[in-house]
């Protein structure tokens, strides 16, 4: 089984990091790929221990150490703002920033640069290489991504695809309207990459 993977809100706690920021003093506007070394300084500073760690959530870490030969990451660098999006110049330090990002998680150290794939506002073209690859190879896939509009991209190409919903305090609740309405659409929602195992199987087991 391959597994494509989302990295802001699936893999990496980017509310940690945005309170991190914020606590040290560094404008959200302001990010770039100069940013995880000033945070860096800044908690040195404060005389406290930094540990890029400590955004990546600890499931994620563990299920991509132990499959790290069957992940990928594709991750979209455009901002949920329309407004951050335009402009080249700004898409181009967005786009460093995400690479830094990804980079400072220790992900990129740890799957390897080619199997890190960072794009605009879409996924689909991303997605769809991949599915070819997989297909030749004959190997099992599924995606899992937080964002209903990269479900519904996966879906549409006739890639499974596991909506992560970290949002929801405990299973049976709903975190956001966005959760709500996704959890309607989406029948493949997991909370947890312990969650993903069972699903994953159930997937495999109705395709056999």
């Amino acid at each position: 089984m391959k597994y494509i993977l989302d990295f802001d809100g699936v893999i990496f706690n980017t509310e940690a990091l945005k309170r991190a920021m914020h606590d040290c003093g560094i404008a959200e506007s302001s990010r770039s790929k100069d940013t995880f070394a000033e945070l860096k300084k800044a908690f040195e500073a404060k005389g406290e221990v930094f540990d890029p760690l400590q955004f990546v959530y600890k499931d994620a870490l563990s299920f991509i150490r132990a499959h790290k030969n069957e992940c990928v990451i594709v991750s979209s660098f455009a901002s949920i703002n329309p407004d951050n999006n335009l402009g080249d110049g700004n898409q181009v330090r967005q786009k460093e920033y995400q690479e830094a990002k990804i980079a400072f998680s220790g992900m990129t150290e740890l799957l390897g640069e080619r199997h890190i794939h960072i794009v605009g506002l879409s996924k689909k073209d991303a997605l769809a290489k991949l599915q070819i690859e997989y297909q030749k190879e004959g190997e099992t896939f599924c995606f899992i991504d937080d964002r209903d509009v990269y479900i519904n991209e996966a879906q549409s190409l006739g890639i499974p695809a596991f909506w992560m919903n970290r949002l929801a305090t405990k299973r049976g609740t709903f975190g956001s309207v966005e959760s709500f309405i996704s959890r309607e659409k989406h029948k493949h929602e997991i909370g947890s990459f312990d969650e993903l195992h069972e699903a994953v199987k159930g997937y495999v087991d109705s395709i056999k």
